[in-house]
């Protein structure tokens, strides 16, 4: 039983950790694109995956959160597509020998990150076109599943699923996991409420919908307990932040929500219909592992 939709409905699932805010905390430049990590320093990023792999996550992120042509285009590296998206799977499953636990491997698709009018079909035409290369990359490097995160506009993340389902009509179609980033308001950037994303994405073949990034733990809960009573039979996805990020005087950012309080949420997240859990940004190995010691803690109770 190795694929996600089998494994979420036998047990749930603890995804890894934050990528970013490791490499961030290891000397890596605020202004450096954090893809060229994938073949400039892969042994830092294989150590990241290794760890959370140790910490007991059951899903590998590739990092290759950004690896698109229109975000790869600030930094004049949007010929490196290919690469650094084959190489991201490549060291993502490099963690399977940190641990004997089966791993999943999620191939991470973030938004494009250019702002554009989703009325205009000449932007949507480019969007979707750098949504192509990347998944058709990520696909044929047999990722397990695919996972759309942090995306703000509930129509850039539909039109990404949409050329998911596509592309899957010619072969064996990927499980897609899409989650939305939400404020502390309860909506997204856009203004959407989860209610009306999580109806949305399930009229569009999602698999597993989710919230992530943004807000704490503590703020997550009323967002995932909307998307269930929305529809209390999905399966859903959560991977909050550790907290609201501060700056210290030096610049660095912290994140206020230590491993044992972050994963004092996981049992409630159970309860509200979540078979997917994890972090996002400045969680650690150590949060990951505060969450496997609290789910294992349950099955034996």
């Amino acid at each position: 039983m190795n694929s996600l939709l089998e494994r979420v409905h036998k047990a749930p699932l603890l995804a890894d950790g934050a990528m970013g805010t490791l490499l961030y905390a290891r000397g890596v430049p605020i202004d450096h694109c954090l893809e060229t990590l994938v073949v400039e320093q892969p042994q830092m990023v294989i150590a990241i995956h290794q760890e959370y792999a140790r910490a007991g996550a059951d899903i590998v992120t590739t990092h290759s959160f950004g690896a698109n042509r229109l975000r790869l285009a600030r930094y004049g590296l949007q010929g490196h597509v290919q690469e650094f998206n084959r190489k991201a799977v490549e060291l993502a499953r490099a963690a399977q020998g940190a641990t004997d636990r089966q791993l999943l491997i999620a191939g991470n698709v973030g938004p494009v990150g250019k702002r554009l009018d989703w009325n205009n079909q000449l932007e949507r035409k480019e969007a979707a076109g750098a949504f192509e290369e990347q998944l058709g990359v990520l696909t044929a490097a047999e990722v397990d599943f695919l996972l759309f995160e942090t995306f703000s506009v509930l129509e850039e993340l539909e039109l990404a699923v949409q050329i998911a389902r596509q592309m899957g009509e010619s072969g064996n179609p990927l499980p897609i996991v899409a989650s939305m980033s939400y404020g502390d308001n309860g909506l997204t950037l856009a203004g959407q409420s989860a209610d009306l994303v999580t109806k949305r994405l399930l009229a569009a073949n999602v698999d597993i919908v989710g919230a992530n990034c943004s807000v704490g733990p503590s703020q997550m809960v009323d967002t995932l307990r909307l998307m269930h009573e929305t529809a209390p039979n999905a399966p859903l996805s959560v991977t909050p932040n550790a907290g609201l990020p501060f700056s210290s005087e030096d610049g660095q950012l912290h994140y206020p929500v230590d491993p044992c309080h972050f994963a004092g949420y996981a049992p409630t997240f159970l309860e509200l219909g979540a078979r997917l859990i994890g972090g996002c940004c400045g969680t650690t190995p150590a949060h990951i592992k505060a969450i496997r010691e609290l789910l294992d803690g349950l099955d034996r109770s």
